[in-house]
């Protein structure tokens, strides 16, 4: 390759299935493809997946992902139109079962940080599979190979 720049370069965190960059302190997956990240991959590849759905600080939408319902002033965790929740929380948090895993996840988030299932956007088509998004950028364009 003989690529010696790439030695003395700044290694950032990046998961080596999507290129995702974006972690929460606490993730153990990676939020887009699902990939456990316990050791925090560096990569030289990096794909920024920009926010899908804005949220604010507490990560609720501020509209309403199905029917762009302003949520601003709502004070219920769903949409009072259609009635959407708006919390990315995680798939199990649904099941009702004892080990479920209530984690809210940012609003581009396709798998749960914290457990590494489905997210509730996900899982209702709000969503589309990170390999078929097209609102994804590149902020530094390689081959993908990682050190």
């Amino acid at each position: 390759m003989k690529r010696l720049d790439l030695l003395n370069s700044r290694k950032i965190q990046a998961c080596s299935r999507c290129g995702n960059t974006r972690f929460s302190v606490f993730a153990g997956f990676c939020g887009i493809c699902g990939q456990p990240i316990g050791n925090k991959l560096s990569g030289i590849r990096r794909v920024y997946y920009p926010e899908v759905y804005p949220m604010d600080q507490c990560k609720r939408v501020t509209s309403c992902p199905r029917c762009n319902n302003d949520l601003r002033r709502n004070v219920y965790d769903k949409c009072s139109i259609c009635g959407t929740h708006i919390f990315n929380f995680c798939s199990s948090f649904f099941d009702g079962n004892v080990d479920e895993c209530s984690y809210a996840n940012p609003g581009n988030c396709r798998f749960c940080e914290m457990c590494g299932r489905p997210t509730y956007f996900f899982e209702k088509g709000l969503l589309k599979p990170w390999q078929e998004a097209d609102d994804f950028c590149y902020v530094a364009e390689s081959r993908g190979e990682y050190i």
